[in-house]
């Protein structure tokens, strides 16, 4: 953080790199905290769960790679966490349970089908913008621009990349969630959401400590509470026994 806010970077790209630094950063928590409650018996669950964390950790360690040969070829910095984040990744694969027949989610109907289509309109929207646009024009291109070093480019751009991969896993996990069993749908899209709502805590955070002024106050923020609840509400609904107990009969 010292050497982004020390370059000659504009003030715009500074902050909103720090925001998505320290969005990443949290997010990471994350993997161990779910690690542990899938110790609990949650079968349906901790397969597309571990499948998601292990996607996750092996995207950044591929992007670790590609930034540290790009850009800074001679440190070691980008090795330790590719081999760290990859490490993470196989371990998540190996230690998923094997496939079970569940009843699959019924297909949204009515309202449900509205705000569904809407969800996956709007944050592939979304998801398109931040990827290609802020890629190739906003921030990572005025990093690459600047003066800063190489170690610390190197990283900052890593981290943008990987959440490119969390902006498009929103509107992915929504469509996976229509041929997912009822729980892994509900759980893994929950867990989209508590992603989604950490990058607007730390956008929101980041603001109101006077850390990003140059930073929209309200545009970003009120798009990620649109995400957070879109994605909620597009959640499969618990089966209903009869037809829990129906499927599982025909499975």
């Amino acid at each position: 953080m010292a050497a982004l806010m020390a370059s000659s970077t504009i003030p715009e790209a500074q902050q909103g790199l720090r925001v998505i630094w320290y969005a990443m950063s949290a997010i990471a928590w994350t993997y161990p905290i779910m690690l542990l409650v899938l110790t609990t018996p949650l079968a349906p669950v901790s397969r597309p769960m571990l499948g998601l964390i292990a996607l996750f950790n092996v995207t950044q360690a591929l992007f670790h790679m590609a930034t540290g040969l790009l850009i800074d070829a001679a440190g070691q910095m980008f090795l330790a966490l590719c081999l760290l984040h990859a490490a993470v990744g196989v371990l998540a694969l190996l230690a998923r349970p094997p496939h079970q027949a569940e009843a699959l989610a019924p297909a949204p109907r009515g309202n449900r089908l509205v705000v569904f289509c809407i969800a996956t309109g709007f944050t592939a929207l979304v998801a398109t913008y931040h990827t290609v646009i802020g890629t190739l024009q906003l921030w990572p291109a005025e990093l690459l621009a600047s003066d800063i070093t190489s170690s610390p480019r190197q990283l900052l751009y890593a981290m943008w990349l990987f959440s490119c991969v969390l902006f498009l896993s929103i509107p992915s996990a929504l469509l996976w969630s229509l041929r997912a069993p009822a729980a892994a749908g509900r759980f893994v899209l929950m867990y989209i959401a508590l992603l989604a709502a950490t990058v607007m805590v730390s956008w929101i955070s980041t603001k109101a400590l006077g850390l990003s002024p140059e930073l929209l106050p309200i545009g970003p923020p009120v798009a990620f509470g649109l995400i957070i609840v879109l994605t909620l509400l597009s959640a499969p609904s618990r089966l209903a026994p009869s037809f829990n107990s129906e499927a599982r009969r025909s499975v």
